[in-house]
């Protein structure tokens, strides 16, 4: 990595607007620069929600769409981590996305019931694995790797703590025990994240509390206590875990 490029990303990580278009007015090139992971200067951006470097990028010609190593483009990273400030911006912008997937991640429940039609999801809605996409993290039989697109945004909706859209997934067949990034259930991901409304709804509609994870070996409890969520941890039951930065997925 180049000095200039280290200099752009660490703009981008500080939220120094100023000083990243600094940058970009004396080598516009860096607009397109990447990390090691194949991550673009939108992605750091959307991952840490500065919506004001994200501005900047877009103005020096920054790809909106462009896919990073491990296959989402911005706004579908952005909403994978629920950075809504820079979605916002991408959305504005025209940024291209799978429409139930991405719209369960930020939830939008309007945007995410246009994806049916009697029940069932429309052709062509929901994220699908891209062929150059390092997969790694993700169970063969995940949702994801399936191809369920309805079980794989209740994952991410359940994950993001987005109860209304979690249900409306549900009563259209979502698997409650689909499995997602890591082979993490809905449940495991709501614990650590912390989202007490999904976790008790989860359970009280039968998810297992026993399941363990075949990454960690550990079960909802564990993920919980992991993510510093005790009165969650205590709720669930069971053992502790060691979780490295979920981000991907």
């Amino acid at each position: 990595m180049t000095a200039g490029t280290e200099a752009a990303f660490e703009a981008v990580r500080a939220g120094d607007a100023e000083g990243l278009n600094a940058i970009l007015r004396r080598d516009p090139s860096l607009a397109m620069a990447r990390g090691d992971a194949g991550e673009t200067l939108l992605h750091v951006a959307s991952e840490l929600d500065r919506v004001e470097v994200a501005e900047v990028l877009l103005q020096h010609g920054a790809e909106l769409d462009a896919p990073a190593g491990w296959g989402q483009a911005p706004i579908e990273w952005a909403a994978n981590l629920g950075s809504t400030r820079v979605a916002d911006l991408l959305l504005r912008h025209g940024a291209a996305h799978d429409g139930l997937w991405t719209s369960s991640a930020l939830g939008r429940l309007d945007a995410v019931r246009a994806c049916f039609e009697d029940g069932q999801p429309k052709e062509g809605v929901g994220r699908r694995p891209r062929s150059d996409a390092d997969l790694s993290g993700w169970p063969e039989d995940s949702a994801f790797r399936r191809g369920d697109v309805v079980s794989d945004a209740f994952y991410i909706a359940c994950r993001r703590g987005h109860l209304d859209v979690a249900r409306f997934l549900s009563e259209r067949g979502a698997d409650l025990e689909a499995t997602g990034y890591f082979g993490g259930s809905a449940l495991h991901w709501a614990a650590v994240e912390g989202h007490e409304e999904v976790v008790h709804w989860l359970v009280a509609e039968g998810a297992d509390t026993t399941r363990r994870d075949p990454r960690f070996d550990a079960t909802p409890a564990g993920w919980a206590r992991e993510g510093g969520h005790h009165g969650l941890a205590s709720f669930l039951g069971g053992d502790g875990a060691t979780l490295p930065d979920p981000g991907v997925g």
